[in-house]
């Protein structure tokens, strides 16, 4: 994609007694069980509903590695589609829970019954914590493109909007695994989200479009002596990805006098940019398109 302008621009609130929440759960002993993996499994799943039963949602945290495949759909000269694969991995995250145990008063495992009809119960409780703050369960997200496919040349135009006030980074993620970012840019440096409301990209006021475009790709081709050899070839079609990551933060990860136009990030790099953010903090979403060559 290329970024084409027509004008040139220069407190977490916590509550420390909590409510007490219980639960009693029970396990069968299996014929190759042992207790202490009984035990471990029934304080894990007290953990989560205590938390459930306090906050009135589930809990859910789950971490979501995803190795994008760019497709170069053959040449169009009897060539076989070949794949370039990202060798690193983008760190999704999604982060439901509400709440937190602030101290476990009592468990108390029970055993009873005897050979193949043993039975473990657990009584549990803990006090549970809201947390009012940045682990909100009302921070929920949407990124689409207009479309999913284009041709070459076409402008693509996006929609974002969070129900949490925020800051917005768009980037785009090339064959080469390279991230650039396309938003915010030199020519709309506010990127800004106010809590639903949504905000289209490229805004109607702002003279610059985002552009589908095919690059070049390299291929491993064999030569007369048998060692491989780098060969640019035309593809007649391109799949790329456009991901999204939206922020909470008191300010920027990028102040808007340090944008530059097409910064680019590497895997590792865009990786170590998401770390330094807490989960909680930050939600993605990952968008695939598809361009094909105009003939």
């Amino acid at each position: 994609m290329s970024l084409v302008g027509i004008l040139s621009l220069p407190a977490l609130v916590f509550a420390q007694k909590g409510n007490v929440q219980e639960y009693r759960g029970k396990r069968i002993f299996g014929r190759d069980d042992s207790r202490a993996r009984l035990e471990q499994q029934l304080l894990d799943e007290a953990r989560s509903k205590v938390v459930e039963q306090e906050v009135g949602i589930r809990v859910q945290t789950t971490e979501q590695n995803v190795q994008g495949e760019y497709l170069s759909r053959g040449s169009g000269t009897g060539t076989p589609t070949r794949a370039l694969w990202v060798e690193d991995f983008i760190s999704l995250s999604k982060q439901e829970s509400s709440g937190r145990i602030i101290q476990e008063d009592e468990q108390r495992f029970t055993e009873s019954g005897s050979g193949e009809s043993r039975i473990l119960e657990l009584y549990y409780r803990a006090r549970v914590a809201r947390d009012a703050g940045k682990r909100d369960p009302g921070f929920r997200v949407s990124f689409v493109l207009n479309q999913d496919s284009y041709r070459e040349g076409d402008t693509l135009r996006m929609t974002a909007q969070s129900e949490r006030a925020g800051w917005l980074y768009v980037f785009n993620v090339g064959r080469d695994g390279h991230f650039t970012l396309i938003w915010p840019n030199t020519y709309d440096r506010d990127n800004t989200l106010l809590s639903g409301r949504q905000r289209n990209l490229p805004s109607a006021d702002h003279r610059y479009a985002f552009v589908a475009e095919i690059n070049q790709a390299t291929e491993l081709m064999p030569s007369d002596n048998s060692k491989p050899s780098s060969t640019s070839t035309s593809m007649e079609s391109q799949t790329d990805l456009i991901f999204a990551l939206f922020y909470l933060g008191e300010r920027p990860l990028i102040e808007s006098e340090m944008i530059k136009q097409g910064k680019e990030y590497t895997l590792s790099e865009f990786n170590r940019l998401l770390l330094e953010i807490d989960l909680s903090d930050r939600r993605e979403e990952a968008v695939a398109y598809t361009t094909t060559r105009r003939r």
